[in-house]
């Protein structure tokens, strides 16, 4: 993998960046029924296959990540990425425990530390609505540009609640600036602002408000 030389601080960022233990966001995830199976769900999707370049924009403590690196086995590579170096920590850790091949490193999506037309396929599980408008728009500009020809994008964010469960778990969320977006139902405008083709849902929503979407780079 073609990876730029970037400061090992990490660049900066407008986003918001998690700085808590990775354990601790590990079990959070799982409370709120975001564990194992929610990513195994995400990748089922986006189906990666074996000799895949995967790249895992916002990767936390790498738990899809690693599941990626499984998928596309020995000939393939994942990548994960993420400005918070307690989440790339805790990432290498268990990756390191695990003796799973996945990579990572310090990175934000408006920066991403790689060349053009890097991988195959792009994985980003609820990290968009931590972004502000403008850096959704840069962010997945650079998503577009580090993707080859073809290669798909799997967004799973926040999407326009629908039904009363989703409304009300959402209803905290809406004055937060970085979420409006998302909870307005833009996400797919942004996707398609960005570059992206074929912009469509591989799988119903769930929970009233948490959506899949699968979009392509243009041969």
């Amino acid at each position: 993998m073609n990876v730029l030389n970037r400061d090992d601080n990490g660049p900066t960022t407008t986003g918001e960046v998690m700085h808590i233990h990775g354990w601790l966001y590990d079990l959070g995830c799982r409370i709120v029924g975001m564990g194992p199976h929610f990513r195994q769900e995400t990748l089922t999707c986006a189906q990666p296959r074996p000799g895949e370049r995967v790249l895992d924009v916002g990767c936390g403590t790498g738990i899809l990540t690693r599941m990626a690196a499984n998928a596309v086995g020995a000939e393939g590579e994942a990548v994960g990425v993420d400005p918070s170096p307690e989440m790339i920590q805790e990432a290498k850790r268990c990756a390191a425990k695990a003796h799973n091949r996945a990579e990572f490193h310090l990175g934000v999506i408006e920066t991403l530390p790689f060349v053009d037309s890097s991988f195959d396929l792009v994985l980003s599980s609820m990290m968009l609505h931590h972004l502000p408008p403008a850096l959704k728009t840069a962010g997945l500009q650079e998503v577009y540009r580090v993707l080859q020809p073809g290669g798909r994008l799997m967004v799973v964010d926040i999407d326009k609640p629908t039904g009363l469960l989703g409304r009300l778990l959402m209803f905290p969320w809406r004055n937060e600036p970085a979420v409006i977006d998302n909870l307005s139902g833009c996400v797919t405008k942004f996707i398609e602002n960005a570059g992206f083709r074929n912009v469509h849902h591989p799988r119903p929503k769930q929970r009233g408000f948490i959506s899949f979407w699968l979009a392509y780079k243009s041969e």
